[in-house]
């Protein structure tokens, strides 16, 4: 299986393995590897390596996440008249019993 030109790339080549539109935010080394982070992707450089010396990971382009509960209200309503209802029946079955 042959690597792609992408995989055999020296991290002197960064500027030219950018997207258009895409610039780095943030360069450091991790051990023997270069990383650099841009606004699409985190690129990892690793020139003295056997094997991949470039590899990527996209990065999401995600702004802001939350958690939302859905269903319905009456749902709720009902588990908790449910809740009474039979507490108030085990309540009055303890009571009739203790006579």
């Amino acid at each position: 299986m042959s690597q792609s030109p992408l995989s055999q790339a020296t991290d002197d080549r960064l500027a030219s393995m950018l997207f258009q539109g895409e610039e780095v935010e943030e360069e450091f080394t991790v051990e023997v590897a270069r990383v650099a982070v841009t606004t699409h992707r985190v690129l990892v450089f690793t020139p003295d390596g056997d094997g991949r010396r470039f590899d990527h990971a996209d990065r999401p382009n995600v702004l802001d996440a939350t958690v939302e509960t859905t269903g319905r209200n009456s749902y709720v309503g009902w588990g908790v008249k449910t809740a009474v209802y039979g507490t108030i029946l085990l309540a009055s079955g303890f009571l009739r019993a203790g006579r």
